[in-house]
């Protein structure tokens, strides 16, 4: 199998994502499991399960995915490419590939703009869950900006990110729960819808 560096991996546009601060900054990855098996990751925003599909030719494994127009990417988004080799050149049927397909909160949504985020947060034709996460993530986000923002004011030192991050994240965990004890209708399975949207 090629590492993610063989240059008949890559192209011109495949550039590390600025963003990220952990975990792989590449938009895909690939590794051999003991079991023998080939793990491969992808971040193909807003594709649906329905538009993917992952094929293995003569030892290549090609993704393609087709992600819908929407507002604002009223064109839709088509990606193509091989990410991985295996050690020999096989076929491999469709069958024996197993995909699973995880999705974010904002999928192709994301976005610093802040008209654009206005939208995002007020679209009530978003999922229940969905929408929940969206508006209380935010509220959440917002309320750490603040917070960081009133010591700086203060002088007093700020926390690093990283552990601004590990407060977000405990804080709708938190919320999360006490609506499950609650009980609050049609919210039963928001702790593993946001777990989800976190893989």
């Amino acid at each position: 199998m090629c590492g993610r560096a063989d240059p008949d991996l890559t192209g011109p546009l495949l550039i590390p994502h600025p963003n990220v601060r952990q975990g792989t900054t590449m938009a895909y990855e690939s590794k051999q499991l003991e079991s023998g098996s080939l793990y491969v990751r992808l971040d193909m925003p807003g594709v649906p399960k329905d538009n993917f599909n992952v094929s293995v030719s003569s030892g290549r494994v090609k993704v393609t995915g087709q992600a819908p127009a929407v507002s604002h990417d009223s064109d839709g988004r088509f990606y193509s490419g091989d990410v991985a080799m295996l050690s020999a050149p096989v076929d491999v049927p469709s069958r024996p590939i197993k995909t699973i397909i995880k999705d974010g909160i904002l999928g192709s949504a994301y976005t610093k703009d802040w008209s654009e985020i206005l939208v995002i947060i007020s679209d009530e034709k978003r999922e229940k869950m969905s929408r929940f996460c969206i508006r209380y993530a935010f509220q959440v986000v917002l309320y750490a900006v603040w917070r960081e923002r009133n010591k700086l004011r203060h002088g007093e030192k700020l926390l690093p990110l990283q552990i601004i991050k590990i407060q977000v994240e405990k804080g709708i965990r938190n919320k999360i729960s006490l609506m499950r004890m609650d009980g609050v209708k049609g919210m039963e399975q928001l702790m593993q819808f946001w777990f989800l949207t976190r893989m």
